[in-house]
C-alpha cells in the first residue's frame, strides 16, 4: 500500500455495512482517498464512462439548484430534481473527484461486495480487504486476516491502512523536491547595450532558451517568392471614358418544340 500510493494511485474504499461506512469515510477523507458507503453500483470500474456520465449529471444538477434555475420551474418538477440529486449525491458523493481508475481496492467484508472484487479482478487492480472466517481469500492480492464486523477492528486496520498511504503521498511529495533541487543550475549568455550578461536558468526553461539563444544569430529569411503585381479595377466612369462600356449580355430562352404527338386536336 505505501509503495501504490508512493507512485501516485489513488486508492478506493469500499464498504457498505452500517458499522463500518462512519468509518471509512473518515479515514478517506483523512488520506484524501474515494469511497464508497452506500451502495456498488454495478459497472463502478468495468463501464467507468457511464458512471462519469451521472457524475456530470449531479454537478449540472448543482448548478441548477444554485444558479437561480429552479425558479423558472413549478414545484412538481423542482421536486423531482432534488429527488434525483439526492440519490446521486448518497451514492457517487465518494467519487466524484475520481477522473480516472484507482490503483488500489480496500474492501471491508468481501462476500458482500463480491461485485467490486470481481470487477476489480478483471481490470487487474489489487485488492485489500479484511478477511473474516466465511470468506474466500483466493480472488484477494493482499489479504488481512480479521473480524469484519466488530467496529474496533475495523477502525485499527483501517486506521494502519491510512497511514501508510499518507506516509507514501508524503514519501512522492519529498522525492519530488528533492529531484528539483538536485537538477543542475544552467546560464546563458545575452547582451544588453552592448554589455554580455549572465542570467541563470531554470532546468525547466532549457529548451525554449536554447532555442531562442539559436535563433538569436540567424538571419531573417528572405521573401523569394515572386511578387505580383495587382491589377487596378477601373470605375465604370471611367470605361464609359475609355468607350468601353460593358452592357450585360442577354442569352435568348430556348423555345419549347413541340412534337406530332403532342399537339392538341
Amino acid at each position: 500500500i505505501h509503495e501504490i500510493a508512493a507512485h501516485g494511485e489513488s486508492v478506493l474504499f469500499v464498504g457498505t455495512k452500517p458499522q463500518a461506512a462512519t468509518i471509512i469515510k473518515e479515514e478517506a477523507e483523512r488520506s484524501g482517498q474515494f469511497f464508497i458507503i452506500n451502495r456498488w453500483l454495478g459497472g463502478m470500474l468495468t463501464n467507468f464512462r457511464t458512471i462519469r456520465q451521472s457524475v456530470k449529471r449531479l454537478d449540472h444538477l448543482d448548478k441548477m439548484s444554485s444558479d437561480g434555475t429552479y425558479e423558472h420551474l413549478t414545484k412538481k418538477e423542482v421536486l423531482t430534481l432534488e429527488k434525483q440529486r439526492e440519490r446521486l449525491n448518497s451514492i457517487l458523493a465518494g467519487i466524484r473527484l475520481m477522473n480516472r481508475l484507482p490503483g488500489l481496492l480496500v474492501v471491508v467484508d468481501t462476500k458482500k461486495e463480491n461485485i467490486a472484487v470481481s470487477e476489480a479482478n478483471r481490470l487487474g487492480i489489487p485488492v485489500c480487504a479484511i478477511l473474516d472466517t466465511n470468506c474466500d481469500p483466493d480472488p484477494i492480492t493482499y489479504p488481512i486476516p480479521g473480524n469484519d464486523d466488530a467496529i474496533r477492528s475495523i477502525k485499527l486496520i483501517l486506521t494502519n491502512i491510512t497511514d501508510s498511504i499518507i506516509e507514501g503521498n508524503q514519501l512522492r511529495v519529498d522525492e519530488n523536491v528533492v529531484a528539483e533541487k538536485e537538477q543542475p543550475e544552467e546560464f546563458f549568455e545575452e547582451e544588453i547595450d552592448g554589455k554580455p550578461v549572465r542570467r541563470k536558468v531554470a532546468a525547466v526553461d532549457r529548451e525554449q532558451v536554447l532555442e531562442t539563444v539559436a535563433t538569436l544569430g540567424e538571419e531573417p529569411e528572405k521573401d523569394t517568392r515572386r511578387k505580383t503585381r495587382k491589377r487596378k479595377v477601373k470605375e465604370p466612369e471611367e470605361e464609359i471614358a475609355a468607350g468601353r462600356v460593358i452592357r450585360p449580355i442577354v442569352r435568348a430562352k430556348p423555345s419549347k418544340t413541340r412534337r406530332d404527338g403532342d399537339m392538341k386536336p
